[in-house]
């Protein structure tokens, strides 16, 4: 099954959940786009999206953790 998703390599985006207490944390880049599934399951697939934080930091987030503020084809 085909999944869609919005976010591509190049996107700035924020931890959607970051943005409580008036917490603004500066924009990742998203560096990896990454599409699995569970070889003994067809229902148990996912989207992982790698990204490179201000911080110097690379980390892996569920596509549903982020927010796009600037996507990749404005840049």
């Amino acid at each position: 099954s085909d999944r869609f998703v919005s976010m591509k390599v190049g996107d700035l985006v924020r931890r959607r959940y970051d943005i409580d207490d008036g917490f603004r944390p500066a924009p990742g880049l998203v560096t990896k786009v990454h599409f699995w599934q569970d070889l003994n399951s067809d229902r148990n697939v996912g989207v992982d999206i790698h990204v490179l934080w201000n911080d110097g930091e690379a980390r892996i987030h569920d596509e549903m953790e982020l927010e796009i503020i600037v996507s990749e084809c404005k840049n």
